[in-house]
């Protein structure tokens, strides 16, 4: 019994002795079981958190790309941190970054061994029109001819360039990355004449592109830009397309597999890698779509997050002046019918109520020195620039405004501290001139004002009946009644004062003009009979009461009376007497209510914020500025002293920006500018955007006077507005194709005195019309229906500014401090998790390093080489220890 007893306790001890060994084999398994789980969990929280930091660093970049683009920072995140960096990519796009983010968990322990660790890399790439001088997202875009660009363009959907009179150059800095020009579709070369047109065929034009030095200011000169592609082979290098061509219309397409060799440039970085692009792209060299948003997308919500509360501009929160400025631009009115274009079409018709036009003198009271017309007290004097004249007997006279063709004269002048038009003594209306008051200059009676037909400036024969050698085959004794062709009654016909107001009639027939001859007694049928042997063969005569002029022959009377082998335009000066019994009335157009924003006023203390940073310190959030929101009309000129960004949906007025300006409170004074005095693409001139989903206008109301000095084709002397270091975003007023005109390829619409017929009553002694523009910054156009419409609405004048004399330069600090907020996209194009985290951690040092000594300098050797290594195991290329 005892021995049974010893064996069940040595038994039990043994099993006892199991039991706690295979208890602390489980308790140890369990142990190492939970330790391997927590470590998981923390490296998975290192993962989420390292996660958590590209994310973020993401999203950064999407509102404020410039300010993230090179970055390094790190973040306390669930119980761990991260730390994120980002570099430009070299040779990759214009706006490629690497994104890496290491993530830590915990935040802090004694021994590094507890510590997990993930590291993240990825490439982002943004695209924005602020990347290109001029974006043109309008379909198919035609033609380029006779600008230089001095940036890099770009075109989404076929692009056409070339006519044969216009050469077309496409130049970019040598010191950044990428095509000159870029075209998602095809590339067509179309170096002929339109048909049609007068101008022949010429085989020395060409197409170059390239990149150089731009210099500053910028002067276009040949020899500043090393790589050049000649589309005809005659140019000043052999080569490229076929530039003369004889079927007028035809287009030719670019073909970079014969031709695109010469447009390679490479390039190597900092750690000797190797890079190239084409200087030319299309879609069959890589040529890329751009997605960015039109005009009638951007909307109040589409930047609501970072509209400042007291910068959305309202009439009840105008922030700047309530003002009625003058828009002659807008409801015109072709005042002498097609071919007719003195006045551009800012006329004020026939009917007795005029349309878009506001009366401010039901009588003028004219005195021997002319008049003084008061203006209403509500109008901006900074913008009257025409004005009206009607007679009330007559509905129909006058339909032009006062002024246009008046030589080295001033019809009238404008006294804008005393709110009045002054009209003045000799003034001229329709090509007529009043040298004096009514009942004056050998009138019978005061209610007469007596005017002197005029000749038409060259190119605007008003009131001229024009006859093709065609036509004049069968023409005899041709009857013209020049008030008929004006449009006028004939009332008193034509004043019968030969000594003092003769009927001369001139014939301009191809580049000969000669004067015809009144008859002997005004009679033709004695010509024939009395003057055979009288050297000129063109007579006319005058029936004074009918106001006509009948033209015959001295040879056969009755016979043909004009050579048939040319084409005729017969200009008649003669004198009438209209009738003013009823009074003569006085008219502007009509008034445009504004918000007028003086960018100058703008300054740090109270400029628009991010709301969602407005009352941070940290300094970075500090730079986040915010949007000023317009839904009203909106006028902006001026220097800020921060970044800003427009958005307005109703029309937009651009002045002068970064630039001289003349003094809004007394413009008179045009000899002495207010001059910021920055270069073009100052480092001092802080950037603007400008957006709109209205249409818009460019403003010299406050141009300086002077010459466009780089206007490679049509240098001009006149008003002249600059906007340096601006961005701007709208839509045509055409829709396409976009017109062939030289004039109106940049969406050029001027006002105020940016148009020809205006411009001498600003008291300039400058010239009779305002140069192109300067801009210094970005370009972007679409086609928005909602624009063209309205332009139809409005009848906008086609008296465009003309881009071919339009200086148009990239700032190409737009590549690293661009207006913010302007459209972009942005998207991922690789993402990794990296093998070493080691490896993200020395380039996160290296960064800190380069940031914290000279940011935006050339790489070093050894940090390029970490990059390239970086996006190489991005990418999955096995990299060489």
């Amino acid at each position: 019994m005892s021995k049974r007893k010893g064996s069940i306790l040595i038994l039990s001890m043994f099993l006892l002795t199991v039991v706690t060994l295979l208890g602390g084999i489980f308790l140890t398994m369990t142990v190492g079981n939970i330790k391997l789980l927590q470590k998981d969990s923390e490296r998975q929280k290192a993962f989420w958190i390292a996660k958590a930091g590209i994310a973020e660093l993401i999203y950064n970049l999407r509102q404020y790309y410039n300010l993230y683009e090179q970055y390094s920072g790190e973040k306390e995140f669930g119980g761990g941190k991260y730390r994120v960096g980002s570099a430009t990519l070299i040779g990759r796009g214009y706006h490629n970054t690497l994104a890496v983010s290491v993530g830590q968990y915990p935040l802090e322990s004694t021994d590094v061994t507890n510590i997990s660790k993930y590291a993240l890399i990825a490439e982002v790439s943004m695209n924005t029109s602020t990347d290109y001088l001029h974006f043109s997202d309008i379909g198919v875009t035609r033609p380029y001819y006779r600008t230089p660009f001095a940036g890099p363009v770009h075109v989404n959907g076929d692009c056409i360039i070339g006519r044969s009179w216009g050469n077309e150059f496409f130049v970019k800095s040598k010191d950044e990355y990428g095509p000159a020009l870029e075209v998602s579709g095809k590339l067509y070369n179309a170096a002929d004449w339109t048909p049609g047109h007068s101008e022949p065929d010429s085989i020395d034009n060409f197409l170059m592109v390239g990149e150089g030095t731009i210099p500053v200011p910028f002067l276009f000169d040949i020899s500043n830009y090393t790589a050049k592609y000649y589309v005809t082979p005659v140019g000043p290098q052999s080569g490229g397309w076929p530039g003369w061509i004889s079927t007028h219309g035809a287009i030719w397409p670019y073909n970079a597999n014969q031709f695109g060799d010469d447009l390679v440039v490479k390039k190597e970085r900092a750690d000797g890698s190797k890079y190239e692009y084409n200087l030319i792209d299309d879609k069959d060299t890589g040529g890329r779509e751009i997605k960015l948003p039109k005009v009638n997308e951007i909307t109040y919500d589409s930047y609501r997050s970072v509209i400042d509360p007291d910068w959305n501009i309202t009439w009840d929160n105008p922030k700047g002046t309530v003002a009625n400025i003058t828009n002659e631009m807008m409801y015109t009115i072709d005042p002498y019918g097609a071919g007719g274009v003195v006045g551009g079409g800012y006329g004020i018709g026939t009917a007795e109520d005029a349309p878009h036009r506001e009366k401010i003198a039901d009588s003028v009271n004219f005195g021997l020195n002319g008049a003084d017309i008061p203006v209403p007290a509500e109008r901006d004097m900074n913008y009257i620039k025409l004005l009206f004249l009607k007679l009330k007997a007559t509905r129909s006279v006058f339909l032009g405004p006062v002024g246009p063709v008046q030589g080295t004269y001033n019809s009238f002048t404008i006294d804008r501290s005393g709110k009045k038009i002054k009209l003045n003594f000799p003034t001229f209306i329709d090509t007529f001139e009043f040298k004096s008051p009514p009942g004056y200059w050998g009138t019978a009676s005061p209610n007469d004002w007596r005017g002197r037909k005029q000749r038409g400036i060259p190119g605007h024969s008003v009131g001229a009946t024009v006859l093709s050698g065609a036509t004049v085959l069968s023409v005899q004794n041709k009857v013209i009644s020049p008030l008929a062709l004006m449009g006028y009654p004939i009332g008193k016909g034509i004043v019968n004062e030969p000594s003092q107001h003769p009927v001369l009639v001139y014939d301009v027939g191809g580049a000969s003009e000669f004067l015809w001859t009144q008859a002997p007694d005004n009679d033709l049928s004695a010509t024939g009979s009395t003057l055979v042997t009288h050297p000129v063969d063109h007579y006319y005569e005058v029936d004074y009461a009918a106001g006509t002029i009948k033209l015959g022959s001295s040879s056969i009377p009755g016979g043909k009376c004009l050579d048939a082998d040319k084409d005729h335009i017969i200009e008649i000066v003669y004198s009438h007497d209209f009738d003013v019994s009823q009074g003569v009335e006085a008219w502007i157009s009509d008034k445009q209510k504004v918000v007028k924003l003086d960018l100058n006023t703008i300054t740090e203390a109270n400029c628009p914020r991010d709301p969602k940073y407005k009352s941070s310190i940290i300094p970075i959030d500090r730079q986040k500025y915010g949007v000023i929101f317009s839904e009203v009309p909106l006028v902006v000129w001026g220097t800020p002293k921060v970044p800003v960004t427009i958005v307005c949906t109703k029309d937009l007025y651009v002045g002068p920006i970064n630039a001289a300006q003349l003094d809004p409170n007394d413009i008179s004074k045009w000899w002495i500018p207010k001059d910021p005095n920055l270069v073009e693409d100052s480092k001092d001139a802080n950037p603007v955007g400008i957006i709109t989903s209205g249409i818009l206008f460019y403003d010299f109301s406050l141009g300086v006077s002077g010459t466009t000095p780089s206007s490679m084709f049509f240098p001009g002397i006149g008003a002249s507005v600059t906007l340096n270091k601006v961005a701007i975003y709208h839509s045509l007023r055409e829709p396409p194709p976009v017109s062939t005109s030289d004039s109106d390829r940049l969406g050029m619409l001027g006002m105020a005195s940016g148009f020809r017929p205006e411009f001498n009553t600003n008291n300039y002694n400058t010239g009779l019309y305002a140069t192109a523009p300067t801009i210094v910054g970005s370009l972007y156009h679409c086609i928005d229906s909602n624009v063209v419409a309205d332009a139809l609405t409005k009848k906008l004048s086609d008296e465009v500014l003309n881009s071919s004399s339009a200086r148009v330069i990239y700032a190409n600090s737009f590549r690293r401090t661009p207006p913010q907020h302007m459209p972009m996209n942005i998207y991922l194009t690789n993402y990794r998790i990296l093998s070493k985290y080691d490896n993200a951690e020395k380039f996160l040092d290296n960064l800190s390093v380069y940031l914290a000594t000279d940011p935006g300098s050339s790489y070093t050797q050894a940090f390029s080489k970490m990059i390239t290594d970086l996006v190489a195991e991005m990418e999955g290329v096995v990299v060489e220890e």
